[in-house]
């Protein structure tokens, strides 16, 4: 098994999963893109996902996005997600200037853990570019993610048409991120329109998971179909670009960071 980064992938449904997985997935990430950078899929969609990846290949994990934490205000009620979960995750958009967007975090996931029979470990997200996202700080969520008992940090993108990752933070600032998170028992990984001729940049930042959509679909279009090739390819220049990266000494991930990811 290759010793970089586990792949994620979004899906929207069951046949993307199963796309997915033919072209090497490490996690399959279940979320709705019409929804928004977080959008949550149907609670039977995510069903619906977890059972495929369940039948494929039962040592694959599933994760799902939740939408925004202001999605879930106390005047809508949470559904319950199905079993077979690993990881879930709750935007922060809108709570930049909100004292209390901890608490108001943590309410939110404890209802859906309340409305819920199975359990999962939860992702703490930070939006690159915080300012559209009117979204807490990195640097206020690593800490806030250690104490909350996450197993890992999302450093994505809020608005898909303003650039991806790398127009947000540069490598180095991901690097400290990967550091803080690592010292903090926390995995982390990095999405936001990413595709091949990132890998290099993000080689060397440490992160332990990197996730895609649109580089995983037809035509680079993250509300087109995911397609098995696109993963496979994409998943072979990942594994190249950070062998090589490792190879130079530049990847700065630590021993058993990503043991947290449980892959």
């Amino acid at each position: 098994m290759h010793q970089g980064p586990q792949l994620l992938v979004s899906v929207r449904d069951a046949d993307e999963a199963r796309a997915a997985m033919r072209g090497g997935v490490d996690i399959v990430d279940v979320k709705e893109p019409a929804h928004g950078p977080l959008g949550m899929a149907d609670p039977h969609v995510i069903a619906s996902v977890v059972e495929a990846v369940t039948e494929h290949d039962a040592t694959r994990c599933c994760s799902a996005a939740l939408g925004e934490v202001s999605d879930w205000f106390e005047t809508c009620a949470v559904p319950a997600l199905p079993g077979g979960l690993r990881y879930a995750k709750l935007g922060l958009s809108g709570l930049g200037r909100s004292a209390s967007w901890c608490r108001e975090w943590q309410d939110v996931r404890r209802r859906f853990e309340e409305a819920s029979s199975g359990s999962w470990e939860w992702i703490a997200v930070a939006y690159a570019d915080q300012q559209a996202a009117d979204s807490p700080r990195l640097g206020e969520i690593i800490p806030a993610a250690a104490e909350a008992s996450c197993a890992g940090v999302l450093i994505d993108t809020f608005d898909k048409r303003n650039g991806d990752l790398l127009s947000h933070l540069i490598a180095g600032e991901l690097g400290e991120a990967a550091v803080q998170c690592h010292a903090s028992g926390l995995f982390l990984a990095v999405a936001g329109r990413l595709s091949v001729a990132s890998l290099s940049e993000l080689a060397g930042t440490g992160c332990d998971v990197v996730g895609i959509r649109s580089a995983a679909c037809e035509a680079r279009d993250r509300q087109a179909a995911v397609r098995a090739e696109c993963v496979a390819a994409f998943r072979r220049q990942m594994i190249e670009v950070f062998a090589h990266a490792e190879d130079r000494g530049d990847w700065r991930r630590q021993p058993g960071a990503a043991g947290n990811t449980g892959h």
